[in-house]
């Protein structure tokens, strides 16, 4: 009896009782924890859809003028805007392209036929130009092909050159040669283009 005694909690030399176990949130509290962080996110990434958008509309006198000097097609350039940088004339790469069409620095230079500057990169006007007449002279390249001028505006002519080379239809060049990243930008530039017109 003194041995049970001795274990009831508050007797003389008991042990201290155990700490809770600590409990889950019940489920409704969780489900409402994760809604929450999911309503958050689609909310943000609302908010930059709206901003891309916005940004482009605002873009959109600006590319119909450089385009038509281009003889190009304003929806195409305003898809390739979207697709490269959101519309965000700061916008740098991985691979160090800038400004709103994504141009990189030796790609500007041959365009250019002079060095230029990253800061000129960022200038929308300088941009827009120097990634127009890219894409003119990949379209020229290609005869018009706007899948394989995007798949060159992406992967580079000489990879494509290479695909077309080991297989030289366009459609099957574009499902089964280019990287997927590539084929991913192709679609992603002619769904653009097709919900613009």
């Amino acid at each position: 009896m003194a041995d049970e005694a001795a274990l009831l909690p508050g007797s003389p030399g008991a042990l201290p009782p155990a700490p809770p176990s600590p409990e889950a949130p019940p489920r409704s509290r969780r489900l409402l924890i994760w809604g929450g962080l999911l309503f958050s996110l689609l909310g943000s990434i609302a908010i930059l859809v709206i901003a891309h958008r916005r940004a482009i509309e605002e873009l959109r006198p600006l590319i119909v003028k450089v385009a038509m000097r281009h003889r190009l097609d304003p929806d195409l350039v305003e898809a390739v805007v979207e697709a490269e940088s959101g519309g965000n004339p700061s916008a740098v790469s991985r691979a160090q392209a800038y400004g709103l069409m994504q141009v990189r620095i030796p790609t500007a230079r041959d365009m250019a036929g002079r060095d230029v500057t990253i800061d000129e990169l960022f200038d929308p006007v300088t941009n827009l130009d120097l990634g127009c007449r890219y894409l003119r002279r990949m379209l020229d390249r290609y005869k018009g092909d706007v899948r394989l001028a995007l798949m060159a505006y992406n992967a580079g002519p000489g990879k494509v050159d290479q695909w077309l080379a080991e297989e030289p239809d366009p459609a099957r060049v574009l499902r089964h040669k280019a990287y997927g990243e590539t084929r991913a930008y192709v679609l992603k530039v002619l769904d653009l283009v097709r919900e613009r017109k």
